[in-house]
């Protein structure tokens, strides 16, 4: 190949380089703004939001049993709650060597799932072999539902 032709296709290669990129910047332009998701520091400013909120309490730190369907659970529960915060807000705690916070919620068991209506106030809970997705899934329903009948 000559010189000519390799400067030929260079300039074609920029030439499609910038309308390409010129299609991209447009077509984000007229995409639709997602709203931004709502992040919470600690459970308490959550609890406060005035919406429900479903908090898992786990542990990474215990015997391998407990620390495998602590794992278990989390994957469960981002893939299952994660989706829905437009209609609960997701907490997840790790609490390896937080005492104080075991006592304030009164866990017996790692994992925990806890859920708070919009109020703050605790309406259910399950133990480790109680969150399964069909549990978790009819609590939020429950959770949800009252909720909207009460904004209502």
């Amino acid at each position: 190949m000559g010189r000519k032709a390799i400067l030929l296709i260079l300039m074609l290669v920029v030439l499609f380089s910038q309308a390409c990129a010129e299609e991209t910047a447009e077509a984000a332009s007229k995409a639709p703004e997602k709203q931004p998701v709502e992040t919470y520091n600690t459970l308490d400013d959550a609890l406060k939001s005035g919406k429900p909120v479903f908090c898992l309490f786990y542990t990474l730190q215990a015997c391998h049993c407990t620390v495998e369907r602590c794992n278990t659970a989390l994957a469960l529960c981002d893939s299952l709650v994660k989706p829905m915060r437009e209609d609960i807000i997701y907490f997840a705690w790790d609490v390896s060597g937080d005492r104080a916070t075991t006592r304030q919620y009164k866990l017996m068991a790692l994992p925990t799932a806890v859920f708070f209506d919009e109020k703050g106030a605790e309406v259910a809970r399950l133990q480790s072999w109680e969150i399964k997705e069909k549990n978790i899934l009819e609590k939020i329903a429950q959770l949800t539902t009252k909720d909207k009948k009460d904004r209502k």
